[in-house]
């Protein structure tokens, strides 16, 4: 009888190789997102258009370069965290920018927000250097790229996607994809028309609670407690309580983003009355003064607004 035929051993399963990534944008929502990716065992360095901090970044365990270039070598993940248009187009497709330096295979996730337009103009430019973008905009402010809870919206390649979810993981507790180039942003934009309408009306609520002397935390935990309960009223009332408008996410910013509602709004052709009052009124609040404060200091310009007469409400 003949032995019994060997039995090749299995080949072990091949893993993606891990991500070497890239950040640009270092501030306030960039440093703990790069300090995540960092944590999840992801090799990271970093490059900010600001000088920051020595100490912060070495803290954070991040090696910072001192230029795109260098910033850039073996990459194979560039994640930009920028405050608006301006600079996102300065960094990825300006001159001497991520576009022109990247290596053709580079996979480009903008986590900032700068609208739909944009987003499909680097996704276009991308694709003719074999570079794919996708845009990855963020909800979940500061708090959330701290503790790695953030929310990403993903518009771009799915199969981009697929390649850099170990980043995106690492700072997020949801990742979606939701369509082509350009989508993450539409979604984005309505996240934030949603959170500046309730940041308004809940201005207008205390102004309401106040005028007819109603404690503001027996007011506040009574809405928190029934139906006008919100995620954003139980984040900003300690800020409403305490008077302390430290920014999780700047008031200048939330005004920025609903001028991107209203200029995507408008190349759509819709009509968006509440869009349009909103960003009036965070765009007067940030003229007032208030605009490096969290987005949740609109109240103080509104509840100033609204008292013209203190007390009125309660005779």
């Amino acid at each position: 009888m003949s032995p019994p035929e060997a039995i090749p051993p299995e080949e072990p399963e091949s893993s993606p190789p891990t991500p070497r990534a890239a950040f640009i944008g270092l501030g306030a929502m960039g440093l703990p997102m790069a300090s995540r990716i960092h944590d999840a065992g992801i090799k990271v360095q970093g490059y900010h258009p600001r000088k920051r901090r020595a100490e912060e970044l070495s803290a954070a365990g991040i090696p910072t370069l001192p230029d795109l270039s260098a910033v850039l070598e073996g990459a194979t993940v560039v994640a930009t965290m920028l405050p608006g248009p301006r600079e996102v187009r300065q960094v990825i497709s300006g001159p001497g920018g991520v576009l022109a330096l990247a290596r053709p295979g580079t996979v480009v996730v903008d986590f900032s927000t700068v609208g739909p337009e944009l987003a499909r103009e680097h996704f276009r430019e991308g694709a003719l250097r074999g570079i794919e973008v996708l845009d990855a905009p963020v909800s979940g402010g500061v708090k959330g790229a701290t503790d790695g809870t953030l929310t990403v919206m993903v518009g771009g390649s799915q199969a981009a996607l697929e390649a850099v979810k170990p980043v995106l993981r690492a700072v997020a507790r949801q990742v979606e994809w939701v369509g082509k180039a350009g989508s993450g942003q539409v979604v984005k934009e309505a996240n934030q028309l949603v959170v500046a309408g309730t940041l308004s009306v809940l201005a207008e609520a205390i102004a309401l609670l106040q005028a007819g002397h109603i404690g503001l935390e027996t007011g506040l935990r009574l809405l928190s407690s029934g139906q006008a309960a919100s995620t954003i009223l139980v984040r900003k009332a300690p800020m409403y309580l305490t008077g302390d408008f430290s920014p999780q996410f700047r008031l200048a910013l939330m005004a920025k983003d609903l001028d991107l509602v209203r200029s995507s709004a408008e190349a759509v052709g819709l009509r968006l009355p509440l869009a349009e009052h909103c960003a009036r009124t965070f765009a007067s609040a940030e003229a007032a003064g208030y605009g490096d404060l969290d987005c949740a200091a609109v109240s103080k310009k509104m509840v100033d607004d609204a008292l013209m007469e203190p007390g009125a409400l309660g005779r």
